[in-house]
Parts: C-alpha cells; structure tokens; sequence
C-alpha cells in the first residue's frame, strides 16, 4: 500500500514561522523597530519644538500648580514656548498665590518665582525645603537679567543711563506703557551739553524718546499771529539773554526759529533752542514753544518727517 501524507505537512513555512525558529532575525527586527520608533519621535519632537524657546521653569515650592494662559505646566522642568507674552499663576497650599504677566523671547527663557509663606506650615516646608528656594532665587536673578536685555535690546539709551556729573544728570523712569522717560535735570546754562551728550549715545535715536527737561522754561511765548513769520519769530518769543539766530522753512506749512543763547558761564556758548510755527490760513501760529530739541513725545500731534527735518536743520 502506498504511502500519503497530509496536505498540512507540505506546507512551507511563513516568513514569520522561520523568522520565529531565527533568534539573530527577531533581534535585527526588534532593533529596527525600536530606531524606527525613535526616529518617528524625534521626528515629531523637532517640529514641535520648531521655532521655540527653550524655557527654565523654577518656582519654589516645586509642588506648585502653575498655569500658563489657562494651561497647566510642569514645574521645575523645561518647557518649550512661543516667542511672545504670557500670563503666569502660581498657587500652592500654605502660600501665598503669584501672578505675573512674563515676556518669553531668546533673551527671556526663564520662568521663576518664590511663593511666599501664608502659615507656620508653609514656613515650615519653606525651612525644610530652602534649596528649592535657592534655586528659584537664582533663576529669579537670570529672569530679571534678560528682562534688562530685552529692555536694552527696544531702548538703546537706557544702558547709558543714569548719567551725573557737576554740571547735569541724565536719568530714566519706566512710564505706564513700559517706555522710558528720559529726565533731565541742569540750569539753562549747560543744558546745551546734556543735550549734546545725548547726541553721542551710539545706536540711539533722540526723537524716539519721551524727554522731559527739569528746569524753568526761560521764554515768554506770545500767543499772537501774524501773516508776516519772520517778524513773528523774531518778536513773537522772547527771554533774556536769548536771541533770534535763524529761521527755515521745513514745509510750506511749517517755518523752524533758531534761537541762541549767548551765556560766558555755558560750555557751549552757542546753545540753541528751537520753535516751531505753523501756517492756518493766512496766518502762521506758534506750535512748538522754544526747546532744546523736538521728539514725537512732546509734539504727537507733528509729523515725525517735521520733527527729524526741524532737528537735523539745527544741527540737533
């Protein structure tokens, strides 16, 4: 009788099957899907990180729940951020709740702060705990460093300032919008080389910035018009010891007076103060009372074209 085997056992074996019977073979596949799988999430990882800060969160206590703009995010780690502004909650038992509203930029790449103790049980922990403050008052100094790098980086003048020497100091203030405010603080006879230092600020752009002068504005102004504006300018503004200079015409519309002051006691005898007219009508107006140099801060309502041309005539 003849023989016959089973269509089952003349099957051949599956890739699968043999691959199985080959432990060489399932480490090489296991290894290739293990790269596989890192490469997907590196992959991943760079475009979500793509065109981010790499920014430190550091708030003691570490425990802190901590929000930013409504999203929870994790303490004490690295979190990776926009470019742009933020507003920061942190709340933790025992501690009093922060808030801050926090720039991120490639200067600006930390988050920090120390929540203070609301009870003996979060002095406690504040106690146990001090190294956790110490990191975050560490980072707290790297933050307030590259908030005066970004603030230096939009404001050039301030990381001149302050400025105070015998004869006048150049200081700044923070105004509501976050502008500085330049003070300047001389009598009228060296008023002429405050201005004129701030003239040497390299990279800074005089007419930018709100510029306020603490001393007694030595002109009388008249409020009358005329149709004739060098009579105007030469009789319309009038102090002692000051004198019409010169006069130009920066538009049809506006004319620029020069004054001067002739003063033995001043650095630079031939310090200048300039005034501005304007035409309505057929009258010219006084519009700008005489100053030692025109910003968009103290004339808003003048074109800045006016105010560059105005001060570049006089040499300003």
């Amino acid at each position: 009788m003849t023989k016959t085997h089973s269509a089952s056992n003349n099957q051949t074996p599956s890739i699968w099957q043999k691959l199985l019977k080959s432990p060489k073979a399932m480490v090489g596949i296991i290894l290739s899907v293990i790269v596989l799988i890192i490469f997907i999430y590196s992959v991943v990882v760079v475009i979500i990180r793509h065109n981010k800060v790499a920014v430190t969160v550091t708030v003691a206590p570490y425990s802190a729940k901590l929000t930013l703009n409504g999203t929870n995010i994790r303490n004490n780690h690295k979190i990776y951020l926009e470019r742009g502004h933020y507003h920061l909650v942190a709340e933790n038992e025992h501690f009093k709740t922060a808030e801050a509203d926090i720039t991120i930029s490639d200067n600006q790449h930390y988050i920090a702060a120390m929540l203070e103790p609301t009870d003996e049980e979060g002095q406690k922990y504040k106690d146990n705990h001090a190294r956790q403050f110490m990191n975050a008052e560490g980072a707290l100094g790297l933050a307030l460093n590259a908030e005066g790098k970004d603030y230096q980086e939009k404001y050039p003048i301030v990381k001149y300032l302050p400025i105070n020497n015998r004869f006048y100091s150049i200081s700044y203030q923070s105004s509501e919008s976050g502008a500085p405010i330049i003070n300047i603080k001389t009598d009228p006879s060296y008023l002429d080389v405050a201005v004129a230092k701030l003239k040497t600020l390299k990279s800074v752009s005089i007419p930018d910035y709100d510029i306020r002068f603490n001393m007694t504005n030595p002109f009388t102004v008249s409020t009358l018009s005329s149709s004739d504006i060098e009579t105007l300018a030469k009789t319309g503004v009038s102090a002692n010891d000051y004198s019409f200079y010169s006069g130009q015409y920066i538009t049809d519309e506006y004319y620029l007076a020069v004054y001067t002051r002739l003063d033995p006691e001043s650095l630079m005898q031939n310090a200048r103060y300039l005034a501005l007219f304007r035409k309505s009508g057929e009258d010219w107006k006084i519009v700008a009372d005489p100053q030692p140099i025109f910003t968009k801060y103290n004339l808003p309502e003048i074109d800045i074209d006016i105010i560059n041309s105005a001060n570049s005539y006089a040499g300003q």
